[in-house]
């Protein structure tokens, strides 16, 4: 019995103690130690008197912690050898299954094509009427934007959680619409900026590319801002072109706190509100300062910040805007250094470039480790935009081959998903697909990038995009205990 409670107090001490890495070690550390103590196992140094409660991080694990509690048992058969107790110990193992770093090793997210690359190298930093992203270290087109849609766009246009009606406006917009609630709207995408902690009290700069829904000198329904894809589906149904129904977007950034999965409690630090006014270009083909945000090790130990995008509708706010972020200004960052997605990422790929019968692939999510074992659930809400046959695969970075998983955890077993038939029909227009995966055991899957391709069928060339909302979730419990690694 004594042993059974034991065990119990070296899980409970495990499980306290594992949320609070991979920021707060030592915190973990004493906080695994009250609870051990809360059941009845009180810690004292080198054991004398016993019991010793002894917690570590496990080694290679970001967010694993081992609890081994040693005490003295009291015998009784063994007194007739003089021996009245005998030392005893249980360990337990904990793992804090953080959420899916969505995006890619970058630090930026969203750098859908070459001008983007081009404008973070060139003109001055302008945090007014925009500029150069200085530092940024931006190397390359990662084949995907940020997209965020308006309030009243459509809800089958790719937009799961910022449409607030399922039967929003359609291309040609005036007029009233039923406004069915889309029971799935949040109103935001959130993005979490990752310090090196090892740098503290040396900022750094968050900005943003093209961040107003820019509306070109096109009119019409689907008329498009052929550099970042932006779209503003309504006719021009008067002068001057305020009459359209564009909308704001806004950036904020809040500092981390001891609750990082819970918003509800998050401090703003600054917020920058953009606008296109249909005449203005200033906004379009810049960056953008949106806040300075910097580590510091007495604010809650905590190097992640957030940043939430959200839109305000003007005339109701209809179509997309695609944008990107990055990191730079006044130091570059580290590789350690990153801004990525938090639970869904919001994103538009333009294939119409991809000639037939090629591919077009781009980073989806870091998978970590500690998932090993674990069943994983790829979501995607409306894949298949395109006008062609187009295939879907997921990748491991380095694999030879793409990834088996069971279609919507159906037992349908296949390795490439049709989003679009040869005749331009999108399959899953309006809905969500899971690609279910089941992760190698411990001891043989790793921390490992996964990919996104697409194949590109005959025909698709200049006219095939695709808008989609990704997610990554975990089934079980995020914190539990696990078996130590053998």
């Amino acid at each position: 019995m004594r042993t059974l409670q034991q065990q119990r107090a070296a899980d409970a001490a495990a499980l306290a103690g594992v949320i609070k890495l991979p920021d707060n070690p030592s915190i973990a550390l004493s906080r695994a130690r009250e609870y051990a103590e809360k059941n009845g196992y009180p810690h004292h140094p080198g054991g004398a008197p016993y019991p010793d409660v002894a917690v570590r991080q496990v080694p290679g694990y970001n967010t694993r912690i081992h609890v081994t509690i040693t005490a003295r048992h009291e015998v009784y058969f063994m007194r007739i050898f003089g021996i009245n107790d005998v030392p005893v110990t249980r360990e337990s193992e904990a793992v804090y299954a953080l959420p899916v770093r969505l995006g890619s090793p970058d630090p930026y997210f969203g750098v859908g094509n070459l001008t983007v690359v081009a404008a973070a190298n060139n003109g001055p930093p302008d945090p007014v009427n925009g500029g150069s992203c200085p530092n940024c270290g931006i190397t390359g087109p990662q084949n995907f934007s940020a997209s965020i849609d308006g309030p009243s766009s459509r809800f089958v246009d790719g937009d799961a959680y910022n449409t607030q009606y399922l039967d929003g406006f359609d291309n040609t917009c005036p007029g009233a619409i039923s406004r069915t609630t889309n029971p799935t709207y949040t109103g935001s995408y959130n993005y979490r900026v990752a310090l090196d902690s090892s740098l503290p009290n040396q900022p750094i700069e968050v900005y943003v590319y093209d961040p107003a829904q820019y509306y070109r000198s096109g009119i019409g329904p689907n008329s498009t801002d052929a550099d970042t894809n932006d779209q503003e589906p309504c006719r021009n149904f008067g002068s001057p072109p305020t009459n359209r129904y564009r909308y704001s977007t806004t950036f904020t950034l809040y500092y981390p706190d001891s609750t990082p999965d819970y918003f509800g409690d998050d401090v703003a630090i600054t917020s920058r509100t953009f606008t296109d006014n249909g005449i203005n270009t200033n906004l379009h083909d810049k960056w953008f300062r949106v806040g300075s945000v910097g580590y510091d090790p007495g604010r809650d130990a905590n190097s992640n910040f957030r940043l939430q995008v959200t839109t305000t509708g003007n005339n109701d706010g209809v179509g997309r805007n695609q944008y990107s972020l990055a990191l730079g200004g006044p130091r570059q960052p580290t590789n350690v250094e990153q801004i990525y997605g938090i639970t869904s990422m919001s994103i538009f790929n333009n294939i119409r470039n991809v000639a037939a019968g090629q591919t077009i692939e781009w980073f989806l999510a870091k998978v970590p480790g500690e998932h090993a074992g674990e069943r994983m659930s790829v979501r995607m809400f409306d894949p298949g935009d395109s006008t062609c046959a187009t295939f879907m695969q997921l990748w491991q970075q380095g694999a030879s081959a793409p990834t088996d998983f069971d279609l919507n955890w159906s037992g349908n077993i296949a390795n490439t998903l049709q989003t679009t038939d040869a005749s331009g029909h999108n399959i899953y227009d309006g809905q969500w697909v899971t690609l279910g995966v089941t992760l190698p055991p411990p001891g043989t899957y790793f921390d490992t990038w996964w990919k996104v391709r697409y194949i590109v069928g005959a025909g698709c060339r200049g006219s095939s995009t695709d808008r989609t909302v990704w997610e990554i979730l975990m089934l079980g419990s995020p914190i539990h205990n696990v078996p130590p690694p053998p």
